[in-house]
C-alpha cells in the first residue's frame, strides 16, 4: 500500500496501530459505529476502522472474537436477537469437557454459541477473577434471522460505554446524556 493509499483508505493502516492504538492511552481513541451492516471501532483522531481482529485491542482492554458454534445452535441463535449492538452475557462453563476456559456465548437467555477457543484461553481467567467485562454484539442478525455470523466485543462496563458513544460535555451531562445513553446499552445491573 502507498503513503497515499494508506491516507485515503476506510481501514487504519498497520503502520499506525503501535502509534494510535497505545495503552498509555487512556481512554483509547476508539468508538463503535455502524458500518456495513455491523458495528466496527472507529480510531476518533482519524475517522479511520480498527479491523475486530488487531492483536492490539486486547491490550487495551477489549476482547473480540467470532463466535464459534453458532450452527449447531441454530434454532436458539436464530431466535434470538443478535442484532449489533444487543447486549449479550459471556458464561464461563469450567465443567465443559471440550475446553475448561469455555466461555458460552448468551442471548436473550439461549446459549448461541462459544468465544473461540484461543480468545476463551485469554478470557478465562478474567472471568474467573470476576473482573466485570459486558459484551455485545457487533454482527449477527435480528431476532427470527438465522445469522451467517456472530462477533460478539467485550470490555469493562466503563469502557464499553466509553465505546458506545463519545464523551460527553459538561453540559450533555447535566442533560442526563451519558446516562441515557448506559441505559440503552447495557444491562440494568451496570447502570
Amino acid at each position: 500500500m502507498t503513503p497515499r493509499d494508506e491516507a485515503q483508505s476506510r481501514y487504519l493502516p498497520s503502520s499506525r496501530w503501535d502509534e494510535l492504538l497505545s495503552p498509555a492511552v487512556d481512554p483509547p481513541r476508539l468508538r463503535l459505529v455502524p458500518y456495513r451492516g455491523e458495528w466496527w471501532l472507529e480510531e476518533t483522531t482519524t475517522g479511520q476502522l480498527v479491523k475486530v481482529a488487531n492483536r492490539h485491542l486486547a491490550a487495551l482492554g477489549i476482547w473480540t472474537c467470532a463466535v464459534r458454534g453458532v450452527k449447531y445452535y441454530g434454532d436458539a441463535a436464530k431466535v434470538a436477537s443478535l442484532s449489533p449492538g444487543t447486549p449479550v452475557q459471556l458464561v464461563r462453563e469450567p465443567n465443559n469437557p471440550h475446553d475448561a476456559n469455555a466461555i458460552a456465548v448468551v442471548a436473550d437467555g439461549l446459549p448461541v454459541g462459544h468465544v473461540n477457543k484461543q480468545m476463551a484461553a485469554r478470557m478465562a481467567h478474567l472471568l474467573d477473577a470476576g473482573d466485570p467485562l459486558r459484551a455485545i454484539s457487533v454482527a449477527g442478525s435480528a431476532a427470527g434471522v438465522e445469522p451467517d455470523r456472530v462477533h460478539v466485543l467485550a470490555a469493562s462496563p466503563a469502557l464499553l460505554s466509553h465505546l458506545l458513544g463519545e464523551r460527553p460535555t459538561r453540559a450533555a451531562e447535566s442533560r442526563g446524556w451519558f446516562a441515557r445513553l448506559r441505559a440503552c446499552h447495557l444491562p440494568s445491573g451496570d447502570r
